[in-house]
């Protein structure tokens, strides 16, 4: 068992290297990571640097969305999680996160009807089908249209 262990400090950035900097996929996964690592407050401003490149990356959107909703800003994560469903109606991820906020504002029925098109969308989906029966939803069975869409932070 391993004990204690030590931290390698990120290698220095040089003019070659600084250009990935300005891709809208690098910011997103550094943003990523800092959520995974419970810092929103950093994960939100690499997600921001994201959409600064690029203002529709879906990715960045749901991240931000995400970041806000850990700290304590639901309607900024509900404004995120609409612009991404208008968009992409059949992304499972931003309805998800559309019902998350929606419950945090207390809008119960808005909440169960985002958690419901979740899990019609990813039926397979045990957090989306939770969450809709949690909001007092129904359970859907898997079907035809679960393929094709994916997690948005994975």
């Amino acid at each position: 068992m391993v004990e204690s262990y030590s931290t390698a400090e990120p290698p220095e950035l040089t003019a070659d290297s600084r250009s990935f900097l300005q891709q809208p996929g690098v910011r997103y996964w550094i943003g990523a990571t800092y959520l995974k690592q419970q810092m929103p407050e950093d994960a939100l401003a690499q997600f921001q640097q994201a959409l600064q490149l690029d203002p529709e990356d879906t990715r960045s959107l749901l991240g931000a969305g995400h970041a806000s909703l850990n700290l304590r800003r639901p309607a900024q994560a509900l404004g995120l999680a609409k612009r991404v469903i208008a968009n992409e109606p059949i992304n499972a991820d931003a309805y998800f996160l559309a019902g998350l906020a929606s419950r945090a504002l207390d809008a119960t029925t808005e909440a169960a009807t985002f958690f419901e098109r979740a899990a019609t969308l990813q039926p397979q989906n045990a957090a989306f089908r939770r969450e809709l029966n949690r909001a007092g939803g129904g359970s859907t069975s898997p079907g035809p249209l679960s393929s094709g869409v994916t997690g948005a932070l994975q």
